[in-house]
């Protein structure tokens, strides 16, 4: 019970200062949003806040990072990062992971619009993410597909197709959604496979992505914690994880007809991503 109630104050004091690092470089990238400097204001603000989260509050919570890496990556050509959306915590060691093989490029999340009530969300938004509302459908789709197009520097975009954290719940809303979609018995049991442990992928934004950007390369990064924590409230009640471990694996994704990739995306994920979180 001691361990318990000494590891909740720590973890009060992590999050007090993960939100004042997080708030210093919300301040900071507005100052380079405003005067036009968000090219140089990106990979200052985007590195300074995964060393100092990584550094103090991983350390402060016992937490280490393990990253495995399998890709060679074309400096000439704009990255694509996908995979399953982390949680919170594991934030932090998502970025180290990827900002140790891009460290000449910005990195540009795609966003849904609610994060910019959050300084973590407006902080990316002033640093050149796209915030889109998902709920809009097929304009979302264009608006990526429009942003996408005007890219140059061969940035580093993050996409979650995904499209949020799963939950039991959510996983079984969209099982039934998907399951009622597709009458292929051999999609179905991919489905079902996916939605024991996350949230299937969707095509839309991706391909949209894909179809904007030129000659893009893809990596897909899977990261879990070892004690499988699915919240601040799991981390709360039952202690933290002692480890996150992201593995960057270069892939290929060659279609470029929507129903294709949907399939692609679909085989990926039962067996890249499943075999990785169970």
């Amino acid at each position: 019970v001691m361990k318990l109630f000494f590891f909740r104050f720590v973890l009060c004091i992590t999050l007090l200062l993960s939100l004042c690092i997080t708030c210093i470089i919300l301040f900071s990238s507005f100052l380079f949003y405003i005067s036009f400097l968000r090219h140089i204001g990106n990979p200052v603000c985007v590195r300074s806040w995964s060393y100092l989260v990584n550094t103090i509050c991983y350390r402060m919570l016992g937490i280490r990072v393990e990253v495995a890496y399998s890709l060679s990556l074309d400096p000439k050509r704009p990255v694509v990062f996908l995979g399953n959306h982390p949680r919170l915590f594991e934030i932090p060691a998502y970025a180290k992971a990827v900002l140790a093989i891009i460290r000449r490029r910005n990195i540009v999340p795609i966003v849904k619009s609610e994060l910019q009530r959050t300084p973590f969300g407006l902080a990316a938004v002033f640093l050149g993410a796209l915030p889109i509302k998902r709920e809009k459908g097929v304009h979302a789709v264009a608006t990526i597909h429009r942003w996408a197009k005007k890219q140059t520097g061969f940035p580093a975009i993050v996409l979650y197709p995904d499209g949020t954290r799963a939950t039991r719940k959510k996983q079984q809303r969209v099982k039934e959604i998907l399951l009622e979609k597709y009458n292929d018995p051999k999609k179905q049991a991919i489905i079902s496979r996916i939605c024991s442990v996350t949230i299937p992928p969707k095509v839309a934004g991706l391909h949209a992505l894909l179809m904007g950007l030129e000659n893009p390369q893809c990596v897909l990064v899977r990261v879990k914690n070892n004690r499988g924590v699915t919240s601040l409230f799991d981390l709360w009640k039952n202690g933290p994880p002692t480890c996150v471990s992201v593995v960057v694996e270069g892939i290929q994704i060659t279609s470029e007809d929507s129903q294709v990739l949907q399939d692609e995306l679909f085989n990926l994920w039962d067996k890249k991503v499943v075999s990785f979180l169970r």
